[in-house]
């Protein structure tokens, strides 16, 4: 394995244990809003964006109670889609989907859904309904991401 596969690696496993981590409240509930108006930026050279600089690096951002994962395909291609599970099994929460990069899906490991990373499609049921891709633009190192 590549020294920045496993720093990649390393990034998405911190984020993950500290998102674990942290005490459920009704407030942190994540309800997916598939009409939000989506308008955020992403400097690359900020610290918490450096995944974003390596070819196959990703980040899962929370905006607005909407999780959204960006990746880096090359230099010139990036592309973001919604990663909230849609399929109506779950209760009051939607969990955050898994990013499985050696597949290029985003699996919910709750109701067993599965998505194309990259066009939003279903693969597997129970979610019928398409993740929402969003529009990436890179401005001279801002990642400017809208719908």
């Amino acid at each position: 394995m590549n020294l920045k596969l496993k720093f990649i690696l390393c990034i998405v496993i911190t984020q993950y244990l500290f998102a674990c981590s942290k005490k459920v409240n009704d407030s942190d509930i994540i309800l997916p809003k598939t009409n939000a108006t989506i308008n955020l930026s992403l400097k690359l050279s900020d610290k918490d964006n450096e995944a974003l600089t390596y070819n196959g690096g990703f980040k899962i951002i929370n905006y607005e109670k909407l999780h959204i994962l960006v990746s880096r395909k090359n230099a010139s291609t990036y592309w973001a889609i919604a990663c909230d599970c849609n399929a109506n099994v779950h209760s009051s929460t939607f969990p955050v989907l898994n990013y499985q990069i050696d597949k290029g899906t985003l699996k919910d490991n709750v109701c067993g859904s599965e998505f194309d990373a990259i066009t939003g499609s279903v693969i597997k049921a129970p979610a019928s309904n398409a993740l929402t891709i969003y529009k990436v633009t890179n401005d001279n190192g801002v990642l400017n991401i809208s719908n």
